[in-house]
């Protein structure tokens, strides 16, 4: 399949970036002031009603279609892109990232059945051994794809990939955004940078308001007693390193000026 198999429409590229960004940013502070809770619980999906309320505003019907679906309580957007003709979801990178290291976790995921769009595309990297999903599995996410894609064009759906926008959030910042194309089996085929896509308003004086929602789905990996001991060693031999050189450039700075009075 040619790289140009992949591309999106640009205008669509810009309403998701900026309905991201805004969604994680301005309009989560203003939603947080205006609701003044005591607790902040709800704020990660707070944040993905905000994002998904902006994707129905901005996706006008001439080039993308919107679709509710729920699985469980959880809602979320099939983005159809007239154009580019894919079928696209949004999700933050960390949750991405997930769903491709444990694959047999996540077999039942909506991804999983939409990703049987992409049966023709191959891992960029090949695994020693891939384990088939049983006839059980493949009828359900045979059955979920269809469910799921009911209400698309018949003649378009043949032609379709399934692509998922993922992004990341800090403080209020969208940091990163990408198009991934996955195999059916919960590979990467083909990741794109779209951070050029990120839009460049300045929220400095707004950010400070924020509870960075993405600390609470961001958590640090713990690290085993010997890498925290030779991360400690790291930090440490560094800090002596900087010093070294802030000490020498002092003495250096004494002597030029002690030599410039002569």
């Amino acid at each position: 399949m040619e790289y140009d198999k992949f591309n999106l429409d640009e205008k669509l590229l810009r309403a998701v970036a900026i309905s991201i960004s805004e969604g994680v940013g301005i309009d989560f502070i203003d939603a947080r002031k205006q609701l003044n809770t005591y607790t902040k619980n709800s704020s990660p999906t707070l944040i993905w009603d905000l994002i998904n309320s902006n994707l129905r505003k901005r996706l006008g019907e001439d080039y993308a279609c919107i679709y509710k679906k729920q699985r469980g309580i959880w809602e979320f957007l099939l983005i159809v892109d007239k154009k580019s003709k894919k079928v696209i979801t949004i999700m933050r990178e960390n949750r991405l990232k997930q769903i491709i290291k444990y694959p047999f976790k996540n077999k039942k995921h909506y991804t999983a059945a939409l990703a049987l769009l992409n049966e023709h595309l191959k891992p960029r990297q090949r695994k020693l051994m891939n384990i088939p999903l049983n006839r059980e599995d493949n009828d359900f996410l045979q059955e979920l794809s269809q469910e799921l894609c009911s209400e698309i064009e018949q003649n378009m759906l043949t032609e379709s990939l399934y692509c998922i926008l993922s992004f990341k959030s800090s403080s209020g910042h969208m940091t990163t955004f990408g198009a991934n194309y996955l195999t059916k089996n919960l590979e990467i085929s083909e990741a794109i940078s779209l951070n050029d896509f990120i839009p460049k308003k300045n929220y400095d004086t707004i950010v400070a308001d924020t509870e960075k929602p993405e600390d609470i789905q961001d958590i640090p990996l713990t690290l085993k007693p010997a890498a925290y001991i030779k991360k400690q060693a790291k930090e440490e031999a560094e800090t002596e390193q900087s010093i070294e050189i802030k000490t020498t450039q002092n003495k250096v700075s004494t002597e030029d000026a002690a030599n410039g009075d002569k």
